[in-house]
């Protein structure tokens, strides 16, 4: 075996991958057009023979790539290899298998970023997927810094390909728990124009009324409420239809009925803040879950609201 060449087998998480854009991702130092004339030079090979730079690749390929075209910093995008010694973690897991792994989020974490839970996650995995030169494990939702609840991470090309062609095509159902200002005695239907104000980091009215690219639409099905306090509060569960940034917050404040806590909103001061949940999540034929209430969710729901249960779509509703 040549020692000046470094080989590179090509796994089930990057099967139907064009060989350019594995390269980019390889070699991220050097231009797409050099990448280009590297492959049709022949110094870069799949199983020992020129390919053209749009070939897809096939699970059991071997990619050739001379040494010095490497750097140290030059290693496959293994969702599965990390250079830190990995962690004793203890991952609020809801819910394994070999495509997804779904956490039940705790509050005052992000999905990706700094301090995140991705990292986590990578180091979890480390041994429990396929080796990859370009799939990395991920989340493949999004969830706010503050919301607690269903967050579903990708194990596998496949998985994450078929998650996210169900969620384009509106075949996900996603439900959120809440607290409300206000009462709300009968379901609703939340439409309106959003637009994001990066001055002030809010969702906005879109003043923009053509075109529905930019609409919201959230069902609103009140469970409970409370009529102790001035204004009153409801306990509700809503089902998003679409998947804009800070969907529920705007649209419940914009109605009338922002999140109880949720200050930014016009929601009024609560102790620790608003409460918004993902209680369930179906994607049909594989999942179809519910994540347990954060321990301070289910104290303030019982302060407000009693224990239940609490009836929803013709039945009776028991949230822990």
């Amino acid at each position: 075996m040549d020692p000046d060449i470094r080989f590179f087998p090509l796994g089930v998480n990057d099967e139907g991958k064009r060989i350019d854009r594995i390269l980019r991702n390889l070699l991220p130092q050097y231009s797409l057009g050099s990448i280009y004339r590297m492959i049709r030079k022949g110094s870069i090979t799949l199983n020992r023979r020129k390919v053209a730079p749009t070939h897809r690749v096939s699970q059991g390929d071997v990619l050739s790539i001379p040494a010095y075209l490497l750097t140290n910093s030059n290693h496959p995008a293994n969702g599965t290899s990390c250079s830190e010694p990995k962690l004793q973690l203890s991952l609020p897991i809801l819910y394994e298998d070999e495509d997804f792994l779904v956490l039940n989020k705790p509050k005052g974490v992000t999905a990706h970023g700094k301090n995140s839970l991705l990292k986590p996650v990578i180091q979890y995995l480390q041994g429990k997927i396929p080796p990859s030169l370009t799939y990395t494990p991920g989340p493949l939702h999004r969830l706010d810094r503050n919301t607690t609840g269903i967050l579903v991470f990708g194990k596998s090309l496949k998985g994450a390909r078929f998650f996210s062609s169900a969620l384009r095509m509106g075949h996900i159902q996603k439900y959120y728990l809440s607290i409300l200002t206000g009462i709300l005695q009968e379901p609703a239907l939340w439409e309106h124009l959003l637009v994001r104000d990066p001055q002030h980091q809010k969702t906005i009215l879109s003043t923009n009324s053509a075109g529905k690219k930019g609409k919201g639409i959230t069902e609103v099905f009140p469970l409970a409420y409370n009529t102790l306090f001035p204004s009153g509060f409801t306990l509700a569960i809503l089902r998003i239809h679409t998947g804009k940034t800070h969907q529920i917050r705007a649209q419940a404040s914009f109605a009338g009925h922002p999140l109880l806590g949720d200050l930014k909103y016009g929601g009024g001061k609560f102790r620790g803040g608003y409460f918004l949940h993902a209680l369930r999540l179906v994607l049909p034929g594989r999942l179809d879950l519910q994540a347990p209430l954060p321990k301070g969710f289910s104290v303030a729901l019982r302060t407000l609201f009693g224990d239940g249960p609490f009836p929803f779509e013709g039945r009776s509703l028991y949230l822990k």
